[in-house]
């Protein structure tokens, strides 16, 4: 846990500019369906389309790579492939990249790479697999948001 919280405050130091991450959003943020195939390639035209349907119904921003679990499933490169294609068909949405993974090398990377696409702001989350203390949590949350 010590080396994942040096990860994020490096994260937070390098990743941190007057958009990305210090923007206060409000209004209705969706977590992001990401449609692949059975070989786990994403299907760009069906992502759009439900980019298109959330703009459409006024939501503002999206969690892509978050909340609905696939991110587990899915490499780096296919984890970057989505974010491109969010990115890509997102219009006036605000795109957060969820970032989160075991590896606190691939957390940085992603975050790295989240901000050179221009998504607004990332989430990470602890790993799961280890006994956290609750201090740990906050210092987590104050160092990475």
């Amino acid at each position: 846990m010590v080396e994942f919280l040096k990860i994020v405050r490096l994260l937070r130091r390098r990743l941190q500019t007057t958009i990305f991450m210090n923007q206060k959003w409000a209004g209705i943020f969706s977590a992001l369906w990401t449609p692949t195939d059975a070989e786990g390639r994403l299907l760009e035209t069906e992502l759009a389309a439900n980019l298109r349907f959330l703009q459409r119904h006024r939501t503002q921003g999206v969690l892509a790579l978050g909340s609905t679990g696939e991110f587990m499933l899915l490499s780096p490169e296919q984890r970057k492939a989505v974010l491109q294609g969010v990115m890509a068909n997102a219009g006036d949405l605000t795109v957060i990249a969820n970032i989160s993974d075991i590896q606190p090398g691939l957390v940085k990377d992603l975050g790295r790479f989240a901000k050179s696409i221009g998504c607004a702001g990332v989430a990470i989350m602890a790993p799961p697999f280890y006994r956290v203390a609750q201090a740990d949590l906050l210092t987590l949350k104050n160092t990475s948001c």
